[in-house]
């Protein structure tokens, strides 16, 4: 019996142990489904793995954090045309204030600044061009067609083995 059993035989309060009761059902209800397998990616002949979170906990993070500053910059809550106009790649760049990813991609903090002067100017700009000119309302159905395009996974795979080169 493990520690969680233990605590839901020696909880008292009915209520508390009926709500534990219910979150090990769904525990054991979606098991299969709560972790993912890691990517494995090539990179210099050395094998390194990318965990992806199963929930979106991390993009609601980054919303609250988005939404925080563009209030304290505009000074209202309707925020709205900010957020569409936020890159879809904002979120990588976020991720340089994880110690943990810039360790993972970079190796150390001393080598972005080399990482990104190899970045091609020109594909950024073209990009920032494709973005602003074909800048649409994203609504869900677009982001259920990304999420269930079968190549996601290649596409996601890819991405990681550049950056990490």
């Amino acid at each position: 019996m493990g520690s969680f059993e233990i605590q839901i035989e020696s909880t008292t309060n009915k209520s508390l142990r009926a709500s534990f009761i219910k979150v090990k059902e769904r525990i054991q209800l979606y098991w299969d489904r709560l972790f993912a397998d890691p990517f494995v990616v090539d990179v210099n002949g050395e094998k390194k793995m990318f965990f992806i979170h199963r929930t979106n906990n991390i993009m609601e993070q980054q919303f609250r954090a988005f939404a925080y500053s563009y209030r304290r910059i505009h000074g209202n809550r309707s925020i709205p045309r900010n957020l569409e106009n936020i890159p879809e790649a904002l979120s990588l760049v976020a991720n340089l204030k994880n110690p943990n990813y810039v360790r993972l991609v970079f190796e150390d903090e001393s080598k972005i600044a080399k990482r990104f002067s190899k970045i091609d100017i020109q594909k950024i700009r073209l990009m920032a061009d494709n973005h602003y000119n074909s800048k649409k309302k994203k609504d869900s159905q677009k982001c259920k067609k990304i999420l269930r395009n079968p190549e996601l996974r290649k596409q996601l795979t890819d991405a990681f083995a550049y950056v990490a080169n």
